[in-house]
């Protein structure tokens, strides 16, 4: 197993050094940031499931949400228990398409808006 510390000084995990308690997945296995070290986390699944579905457009399934990649930004979700959610910031008409084309215009019209670092969080 690579043992990883902020020493290392690996310009990858420059971003996951400075925020505490961030989740990681190293080769399948889910770390989290305690201190200054990662420590392994076994009272969680780690399993993912992704799935190409359209040009630019990608879904990742965890244990606890759907999220709608449009490119490598995450911008939608179906969070179990919670129901539909998008983005509340505007990226481009191409991403308003992606959004619609998978939740639907309808749903995608009245669902609940949330900030895009509550998605960035999810994925």
């Amino acid at each position: 197993m690579l043992e990883i510390s902020p020493k290392n000084n690996l310009k990858s995990l420059d971003k996951v050094a400075q925020a505490p308690n961030h989740w990681v997945l190293f080769s399948c296995i889910l770390k989290e940031w305690k201190g200054s070290h990662l420590t392994t986390v076994t009272k969680q699944s780690s399993k993912m499931q992704l799935t190409s579905i359209g040009s630019n457009m990608t879904e990742v399934e965890t244990a606890d949400a759907r999220i709608l990649f449009s490119y490598r930004t995450p911008v939608a979700a179906f969070i179990h228990g919670t129901g539909y959610v998008k983005t509340e910031k505007y990226w481009s008409s191409t991403t308003s398409r992606h959004i619609n084309k998978w939740m639907g215009k309808d749903i995608s019209d009245t669902c609940a808006k949330i900030p895009q670092a509550d998605l960035d969080v999810l994925s």
